[in-house]
Parts: structure tokens; sequence; C-alpha cells
């Protein structure tokens, strides 16, 4: 009876399998054995496994034959694949206009965000949380993106992005009382990030006094 063992590595976690009728397989963590049963010569028997990534880097998944007999030729019984497990790379940008304004008036805040590849990204995501001093006025979104909004957090909801898309959202807010405030953003998807480093974005606005309006008689 031939049996197929394959170990699947760390970063990968087990999906799904096709194999034809008649084969049997025990699964223990990352480690499946099929049960080919009684081949006859120069029969063929195909498995399929499918897996997910779960952390970047190389994913070595290895898989090795044997029978009830003794083999006549060991050096062919084991077979590797390497796949390189890539993620998207989502960059964040950000823009406050004006830099400087009166209590009262309202500040709008643009977040760009780019997925700069190799692969496309799936449930992108922005967090964007406005500092004391601020109070959200509106958002602007683009066509099919939605958002929530808690208080001074606001969570917009991008979808899937190909590799070089490129989305834009703004957030309007009035400003409460003099001094420094802050409008801090973080990017997320569905995948691992391959540079995280570039995944949030703040800016500082300053805030200043209301103009005094004097009357004359």
């Amino acid at each position: 009876n031939a049996a197929l063992t394959n170990t699947l590595p760390a970063n990968l976690s087990l999906a799904g399998v096709t194999a034809r009728p008649g084969v049997t397989y025990t699964n223990n963590g990352n480690v499946l054995i099929f049960n080919l049963g009684f081949m006859t010569n120069g029969q063929t028997a195909v498995v399929t496994i499918t897996a997910t990534a779960l952390s970047l880097g190389p994913a070595a998944n290895v898989g090795v034959v044997g029978d009830s007999l003794v083999d006549s030729n060991f050096a062919n019984n084991t077979a590797q694949v390497v796949t390189a497990v890539v993620g998207p790379d989502m960059a964040l940008g950000m823009t406050g206009s004006p830099s400087s304004v009166p209590v009262g008036q309202t500040v709008t805040y643009t977040l760009n965000v780019t997925n700069l590849g190799p692969v496309a990204a799936t449930g992108v995501a922005i967090t964007n949380t406005l500092s004391a001093g601020l109070s959200l006025e509106g958002v602007s979104v683009p066509l099919g993106t939605t958002y929530s909004a808690s208080h001074n957090v606001i969570i917009f909801n991008l979808g899937s992005m190909t590799n070089g898309q490129n989305a834009a959202v703004s957030v309007i807010a009035t400003t409460l009382t003099v001094g420094k405030a802050t409008n801090s953003a973080v990017v997320g998807d569905s995948l691992v990030d391959t540079s995280p480093a570039n995944n949030s974005a703040k800016v500082a606005t300053t805030i200043t006094a209301a103009p005094t309006l004097f009357s004359g008689l």
C-alpha cells in the first residue's frame, strides 16, 4: 500500500484537499498522510493541497512517498516546492489645509493611500482619529467607499486595491480650542503588509484665537 506524507511549513495553513475517489487522508496539524492504496505498475495518483499564507517569506512544502514494501530507489521518494509568500505594500500620506486656522473654522485633511504592490490588496481600510480640539464636520469619499464614524474615529472601507492603485478620502473637522491639534491615520488590509513603516501618517494643525471684531460709532 502506498502512502504520501505531506508537510506544510509553519507559515502556511491548510485550506483544502482534492484527491481521487478511494484516497483517504489524516491531518495532524500541518502534516497530512494520504493512503493511496494499491498501485499497479505505471499507475499515477494525484492529490492537490490548497493552503493559505500566514506570514511573509519562503514556504517549503515537502512530500514523501512510501509503501509497505522495500523501495528500490529511495532517491526519488521526496519532493519539495518552495513558494515565496509576498504581500502588498500599502503606503499612506496625509495633508492638512490650512495649517493654521482660527477657533470655529474648519480644516480639511486629505488622506492618500497607494498599493505599492507587488500584489493586489483586499479588505483595505483606513482608521482616522481626530485629536482633542477637533470635531468631525464631514467626509468626502470616492464612489463605492463606505465609512463609519464614532465620535472622532472614522473608519473608511476601501475594499480591494490592485497593484499601483491609489485612493483618496478627506476628513473635514471644526476647530474647538486654541492650541495644537493632530489628525492621525493608519491603513491596513487583510493580507500581511511587506512594509508597515509607511502605513501611518499624521498632520498637526495650529488653532489660533478667533479674531475679535470691533465696532465703532
